[in-house]
């Protein structure tokens, strides 16, 4: 499903620039509604995801520090800290976030593949080739797998939303699209191969999750790879939140241009030529009702 969007998306980046990405495609070829339509979802989707992944990079971040049962005062000061150098990266330019996100991203994944790999190499005897060519035992099952897959599509469409600031877009954005997600492609299915063993990624990430040390231990055999495992999950936090801001002040810029939204979302930077308003208001807004949810009380899973 997700190489079928990728054909798609790559046919129309290959034909055309512009920073709105899905918004502009919709809109071109089915019309000003569903452009409409497409835009609220993607300004909902990349907000939402942001502040998500904003959270759980503080969280992490703490955990990698040490840090496993924060303050109030240390979750806000880190969210804001994290925003901060979020909205420094993106104002700088679209070449300093996206090595900055290249560089996080890759040391996630490396930290990945090396749990995974740890993962195999210990419970290799225990594995059932039937699970990894298995069918969905129903209808919701295969549903809830369509759905994390469409989850991921952030991962290689937010690419399109960068159009007007490549070099050679119409060659560049498509190999984007298709190269990140041949990537991930690889990164789930190796995953996938781990979970079909007794012990299982799942279990040692809900260790992980709990911050308990000694079930991960237990799971993967090595006292090592809780900070190891907190600093990677960190790095692909942030490289989240760089991701899913840069596409969603992009958005802006496009819609602004456009006067859907007001015209300062549209200002860009008299030197770094970025999107200035729209991702220091977005960092802030994200920011800011991560932090109110914080001191409300609310817990790192709601």
């Amino acid at each position: 499903l997700a190489a079928l969007v990728s054909v798609t998306l790559g046919a129309f980046a290959s034909r055309m620039v512009a920073p709105g990405a899905l918004y502009t495609y919709a809109a071109k070829g089915l019309g000003p509604t569903a452009g409409a339509a497409a835009a609220a979802a993607m300004v909902l989707g990349y907000g939402s995801l942001g502040m998500f992944a904003l959270s759980q990079t503080a969280s992490f971040g703490l955990r990698a520090i040490g840090v496993a049962q924060p303050s109030t005062l240390q979750s806000c000061a880190t969210v804001i800290g994290i925003g901060l150098c979020v909205a420094v990266v993106l104002i700088r330019g679209v070449r300093i976030s996206a090595r900055v996100g290249l560089i996080t991203e890759a040391v996630a994944v490396a930290v990945l593949l090396g749990v995974v790999g740890v993962l195999v190499s210990r419970t290799w005897s225990d594995y059932d080739a039937a699970q990894l060519v298995a069918a969905p035992g129903g209808w919701s099952h295969y549903l809830g797998g369509v759905a994390v897959a469409i989850c991921g599509l952030i991962g290689f469409e937010s690419a399109a939303t960068l159009s007007v600031e490549a070099k050679r877009p119409l060659r560049t954005i498509p190999r984007a699209i298709t190269s990140s997600l041949a990537v991930g492609a690889v990164v789930v299915l190796v995953a996938t191969i781990a979970q079909a063993g007794n012990v299982t990624v799942l279990q040692a990430v809900s260790a992980l999750g709990e911050g308990d040390t000694d079930a991960l231990t237990e799971v993967i055999g090595a006292s090592w790879v809780l900070p190891v495992v907190n600093l990677g999950v960190t790095a692909s936090f942030f490289a989240c939140v760089l991701a899913s801001t840069t596409a969603l002040t992009r958005m802006l810029l496009s819609l602004a241009r456009e006067g859907v939204v007001p015209a300062r979302l549209g200002t860009t930077h008299p030197r770094f030529k970025t999107p200035v308003i729209g991702v220091v208001s977005m960092v802030a807004l994200m920011a800011t009702i991560v932090v109110g949810a914080v001191l409300a009380g609310a817990s790192e899973d709601a």
